[in-house]
């Protein structure tokens, strides 16, 4: 960020979440999960926010919607290429991109990978980041995770995610 966008006065505004720390909070909650229950809660992690001339978070959950509501014609989401569906809006003051694609979790319940998708969020919050960047941020954390939870389904996640700016 800092030579791209050349501010110099970003700062980490979270505690450093150790990728490794990451990946087995998400593996640990999903192998749990079973189809069977009527409720259950996951949790939603923060990996990285920074804050200076330009604000930056992203989080990362397992999605509450399915794959098939993703996918039906009344979702936001909407194909962005690949396996990834995307929300993505923007506005004057920055931009919030919500991506989710199916990640199978070995030793997971047959149904995980349909009904609980891994979705990924990332904020930026300065006129400055450009539209090129914000959309290498969030294909860069949605390619981390798919490989270091080792999804058994390899999700393709394409360099351009086309995400509409009108």
């Amino acid at each position: 960020m800092r030579s791209t966008e050349g501010s110099d006065d970003l700062r980490f505004t979270n505690e450093a979440l150790p990728v490794g720390n990451l990946r087995n909070g998400l593996v640990e909650e999903v192998v749990k999960w079973s189809p069977d229950q009527k409720y259950y809660s996951l949790k939603e992690y923060a990996p990285c926010s920074l804050s200076g001339e330009i604000l930056l978070s992203t989080t990362v959950e397992w999605a509450k919607d399915n794959l098939k509501a993703v996918r039906s014609a009344s979702s936001p989401w909407r194909p962005v290429g690949g396996d990834v569906y995307a929300d993505h809006h923007h506005s004057a003051s920055g931009r919030d991109t919500d991506a989710i694609f199916a990640c199978k979790i070995s030793g997971t319940d047959g149904e995980q990978e349909a009904r609980i998708p891994l979705e990924v969020r990332v904020r930026t919050r300065a006129l400055k980041v450009s539209a090129d960047l914000h959309e290498r941020l969030v294909v860069t954390l949605a390619r981390s995770l798919r490989d270091a939870l080792k999804c058994t389904n390899a999700p393709l996640i394409p360099d351009d995610l086309a995400l509409s700016e009108e």
